[in-house]
């Protein structure tokens, strides 16, 4: 019966590195984010890559904190031409009482395909959100 193999290997190999540090002699936080990951399959080779960094500066005692970070993506499949995808995000929380904490935070992404077609050469969205949580 006509079974079929496959000759190459079909495997994932990922690395993630992530780093964080917090200032003592000033309130900043900063953090640095890299990946890697390789999915060999019958079809192709998916390789996808991300960095990215974020910060943020505790005010008022850590009641007030904005933050902003930057994160950027990119994806092929089979060697066709890479995506690429640029993500900003800028945010506030504010801890009004001991146990209520408000947050906002504002971002936006924008995605370019390797290659253009029938759905453009790619798109930018926009995310706005806001939260309230209690601790009890």
């Amino acid at each position: 019966t006509g079974v079929q193999t496959c000759a190459l290997p079909i495997y994932t190999r990922s690395a993630l590195v992530t780093y964080s540090g917090v200032m003592q002699a000033i309130p900043l936080t900063i953090g640095l984010t890299g990946s890697t990951l390789e999915n060999v399959l019958s079809l192709g080779t998916l390789s996808m890559q991300s960095y990215g960094a974020n910060v943020s500066y505790r005010m008022l005692a850590g009641a007030l904190v904005p933050t902003v970070s930057v994160t950027q993506s990119t994806s092929t499949f089979a060697g066709n031409p890479s995506d690429t995808q640029i993500f900003l995000k800028a945010g506030l929380r504010w801890k009004p009482a001991k146990t209520i904490t408000l947050s906002v935070n504002y971002g936006v992404n924008s995605y370019t395909y390797g290659t253009a077609g029938t759905r453009g050469s790619g798109f930018t969205e926009q995310m706005l959100q806001a939260a309230v949580s209690t601790t009890f």
